[in-house]
């Protein structure tokens, strides 16, 4: 059984696709199944990932702007060049739709689409999306097909086996603020968090930073962090729940991070850096799992900084962003999301 997996993943964009995408592919491989990644421009460290993990990658040629019929076309000859016939094609693209979902469907059995956006049609077989937005259950109704499976909500999300059955930890002394905006953060909102920390009289308080891979800004925030002995930086690191679980508050924002959080029961204030991110965040914030601040242009370090004070003085709203946070998620997406892949690869 040969599953090819089309997804992209760069400092504008981001690793938020590239990363679910990876997830799915490692439990899917589980039951022994061949997965292929079909990817423009990907950098060495993430190609690294997939050699480690055993998924096989064709890079696809490059391209300065993205047409859809010629990334379709691009896919359909990669494949035939390398005698690959898959049974299923996965695609996790923003720019991706239904035209070129219809090309590639021509040369595979079936189609399945991972989304977020619910902007556009799709021709596909299986589509998901993890996220809780308002009205998530219909957003697809027409624009999929009627035959299409639509796996919704925070039930489905794609999270590493590191989150399954971890709950952050609270019976430590002191407490402990873990930040975290992704693998590229190209706005910086970790520096504007620091700062805002910076403001502050923490010396009692554990500050952990963790930057990701595709971060334009690494030197700059180990520079910042090396200032404090009470903070810990973390760079690229593969256990981030081990750091996680050690946090009582967590800044970051609203991509796939959200989900980590609340399935560790980790209360957090997020900003948002993508406007797809808005409608996520104000949907979780009326849960109270999180306290949500604004887009990253609209928010300042004085509104972080009161927002952590708010926090702080006021445990019992802790205990409520933790418990409705874990009542989000409980870790168990991905391995429901496999389960329904192989369902249909097998039918």
């Amino acid at each position: 059984m040969m599953i090819v997996v089309r997804v992209d993943a760069n400092d504008k964009i981001g690793a938020g696709h590239f990363t679910r995408c990876v997830t799915l592919a490692i439990c899917l491989k589980k039951s022994n199944l061949d997965i292929v990644f079909l990817c423009r421009n990907l950098g060495n460290k993430l190609q690294l990932i997939l050699y480690q993990e055993g998924i096989r990658y064709i890079e696809l040629p490059s391209s300065e702007c993205f047409d859809p019929v010629q990334d379709a076309d691009h896919t359909c000859a990669a494949l035939k060049s390398n005698l690959i016939e898959p049974d299923l094609v996965i695609v996790d693209h923003y720019m991706i739709a239904r035209e070129w979902e219809c090309r590639v469907k021509s040369v595979c059995n079936r189609m399945m689409v991972i989304d977020d956006l619910a902007n556009r049609k799709h021709e596909c077989d299986l589509l998901l999306d993890q996220n809780y937005v308002v009205d998530y259950k219909l957003r697809y109704d027409d624009l999929v097909p009627y035959y299409c499976k639509k796996l919704l909500g925070p039930h489905y999300v794609l999270l590493r086996d590191e989150f399954r059955g971890v709950h952050n930890n609270n019976k430590k002394t002191g407490f402990s603020i873990f930040v975290y905006f992704g693998g590229a953060d190209i706005h910086n909102e970790t520096k504007k968090v620091l700062c805002a920390l910076g403001r502050m009289c923490l010396d009692e308080i554990s500050v952990s930073v963790v930057v990701g891979s595709l971060n334009p800004n690494v030197d700059e925030l180990k520079h910042i962090c090396s200032r404090y002995k009470n903070y810990n930086y973390y760079y690229n690191i593969s256990n981030i729940s081990e750091v996680m679980q050690m946090a009582d508050l967590a800044i970051g924002a609203a991509g796939t991070a959200i989900w980590e959080r609340c399935s560790m029961s980790l209360p957090s204030i997020v900003i948002t850096i993508s406007d797809n991110q808005q409608d996520i965040a104000q949907a979780v914030s009326e849960t109270e799992a999180i306290i949500y601040l604004g887009k990253s242009e609209d928010v300042s370090e004085y509104d972080i900084k009161q927002s952590i004070v708010e926090v702080m003085e006021n445990k019992m709203k802790l205990k409520k962003m933790s418990a409705a946070a874990r009542n989000l998620v409980d870790g168990e997406g991905v391995a429901r999301v496999s389960d329904e892949v192989l369902s249909m690869c097998f039918a």
